[in-house]
């Protein structure tokens, strides 16, 4: 019979880590619906410095209906919001509510740089190199205003002396990033999505995965090297899974640790820490060291 013993660990989970960065990903296969509007060998390599510089990210709250909303719906272990600012991390960025006039409400901003990028909190799919493109198209096109599936830039001087926006020069770029979550069926497709990026991820960077359709990753989880996913796996929250685990069939894991070299068959391990080596089959524990 297995005893319980206090171990001490050298990993930790971080506080509100994101284990994966969604603009390093494989293109091939990540990218293939991205927009031919801008070709990748349009993309100007300076972009990211002057756009930190001159564009001010503004992002329109949207509470939505019952339970789709930007702070209550989760998306792989993560708010919905979240996955929005992942794409404006690194630039300036304000809230503002929601409102039938936006042009009003954009005009009461005080800001000294040039553009203002308008997005939605309802919009998680978005990622920083689609926002880098655009604002390259914007610039390289000299437009004062572009409508998007879900969005607008403005040149900030054209904005402050118009009354009302006519919404042409509609460019849709990379539409499947624009989806916005409103219901069920929407956040399937969000879910479904990110997720495949997250295995993507971690696939790419030495983790064995036997059936994509049957394995569950959130966010907040980091994965060493080596390691082997057999179906029916599910691994959520925060978590860390040690090099050269094996996940056998059916586990569940939750706000974790596993140690090096386990091999698990059939657990549901919650907000516990697992020793290194361990083989365990059924094992069902939660807010323990083992």
């Amino acid at each position: 019979m297995e005893t319980t013993e206090i171990i001490e660990f050298e990993k930790e989970i971080a506080k509100n880590q994101i284990a994966f960065d969604l603009d390093n990903l494989p293109k091939e296969e990540d990218f293939e619906e991205e927009s031919s509007v801008l070709p990748e060998e349009a993309f100007a390599p300076n972009t990211v410095d002057w756009v930190k510089d001159e564009v001010l990210f503004v992002i329109v709250k949207k509470d939505g209906d019952n339970r789709f909303n930007h702070y209550r719906t989760h998306i792989c272990g993560r708010p919905m919001l979240d996955w929005l600012l992942m794409s404006t991390g690194g630039f300036e960025t304000k809230f503002v509510g929601d409102n039938e006039n936006i042009i009003d409400t954009l005009k009461l901003i005080q800001t000294n740089k040039p553009f203002i990028f308008v997005l939605y909190s309802d919009t998680p799919l978005i990622y920083k190199n689609l926002l880098l493109k655009i604002m390259d198209y914007f610039s390289r096109n000299r437009l004062n205003a572009l409508t998007l599936l879900r969005g607008y830039v403005f040149k900030t001087a054209f904005l402050k002396d118009i009354d009302n926006f006519i919404l042409t020069c509609l460019e849709k770029f990379d539409e499947e990033a624009f989806l916005q979550v409103k219901d069920g069926q929407s956040l399937i497709q969000a879910t479904k999505y990110l997720q495949k990026k997250i295995l993507n991820y971690h696939e790419k960077n030495g983790v064995v995965i036997f059936d994509r359709n049957t394995t569950i990753i959130d966010a907040d989880v980091e994965i060493d090297n080596d390691v082997v996913i057999m179906p029916n796996n599910a691994i959520k929250g925060s978590c860390v899974i040690g090099r050269g685990v094996t996940l056998q069939e059916n586990n569940v894991i939750a706000n974790s640790i596993i140690g090096e070299e386990c091999d698990l068959l059939g657990c549901r391990i919650i907000d516990s820490n697992i020793a290194m080596r361990k083989t365990l089959k059924g094992l069902d524990i939660a807010g323990r060291k083992y």
